[in-house]
């Protein structure tokens, strides 16, 4: 018995210096460390869809929106509870940053309605309308109504 409880403290003792090392990591986690841990991955999760949808954004704009929107909505709310959201909602501050993503899309638009346009954008769905653009699993939205 004494031979196993040498054993175990040698045992305990090549713990502790492996984690002094940094070789094994305590894989217990407090509350607010696991949550700290979710929003960093959240964030940089975030940073990483905005940056692919400002590469499908007109090279001239693209600076403007980077500077002036935000992400919200669901997505953080899937994101926080490791699922996979269904899209990302875009808020631009700037409503002439918005008429001019609007009026950029609508050229680009194969099919114009009153209520509705769209088509394909860089094999992508684009949807327009007067509330929103909808490009893929992103959607833009103003902060204010339209002013048409």
């Amino acid at each position: 018995m004494k031979l196993l409880i040498e054993k175990g403290h040698t045992v305990n003792k090549f713990k502790r210096l492996m984690f002094k090392l940094n070789i094994l990591k305590n894989t217990y986690k407090t509350p607010e460390e696991t949550h700290d841990g979710k929003i960093n991955k959240i964030n940089n999760n975030l940073l990483y869809v905005k940056d692919e949808l400002i590469k499908l954004l007109p090279e001239e704009l693209q600076r403007e929106f980077h500077d002036k929107s935000y992400i919200s909505g669901g997505c953080i709310y899937s994101l926080y509870h490791d699922n996979e959201p269904k899209d990302y909602d875009f808020f631009v501050e700037s409503n002439y940053l918005v008429e001019r993503l609007r009026d950029y899309f609508l050229n680009q638009a194969t099919y114009k309605g009153e209520l509705r346009s769209g088509g394909l954008y860089k094999d992508i769905n684009v949807t327009i309308t007067q509330n929103a653009i909808s490009l893929g699993k992103y959607q833009i939205n103003g902060l204010e109504s339209p002013q048409r």
